[in-house]
């Protein structure tokens, strides 16, 4: 009941729906980037803010995901075969903690 409240309150403000678009675009293209400079093997999936990396391969993901943990970024892994990372941002986050995330996500891919 009170998240139905928080959600039409919010939802009314088009700065907060235009700012959560802003959001989704920039993750989006942030992932995007990350898969083509990482091989033709990833794929970006999803929309607005909830996106999914799809490494192709399980154990990609789980090392990503594994050392992502250990650098303080919490993804995880879905699809039948866990080869897709999750990215679920808070729709209030800030573009810093957002790239931070991002370089994070990245450097752990690079390891793999």
């Amino acid at each position: 009941m009170s998240a139905t409240a928080a959600i039409n309150l919010y939802w009314r403000c088009r700065t907060f729906s235009q700012g959560v678009k802003r959001t989704g675009k920039l993750m989006r293209r942030r992932l995007e980037t990350i898969a083509s400079d990482h091989g033709s093997g990833f794929a970006v999936r999803g929309r607005g803010v909830a996106l999914g990396f799809d490494c192709q391969k399980a154990e990609i993901a789980e090392g990503t995901t594994r050392k992502a943990f250990e650098k303080g970024l919490i993804v995880e892994r879905c699809k039948p075969a866990d080869q897709v990372i999750k990215s679920y941002a808070c729709i209030t986050i800030d573009s810093e903690t957002l790239n931070q995330g991002f370089e994070i996500f990245e450097e752990c891919l690079a390891k793999q």
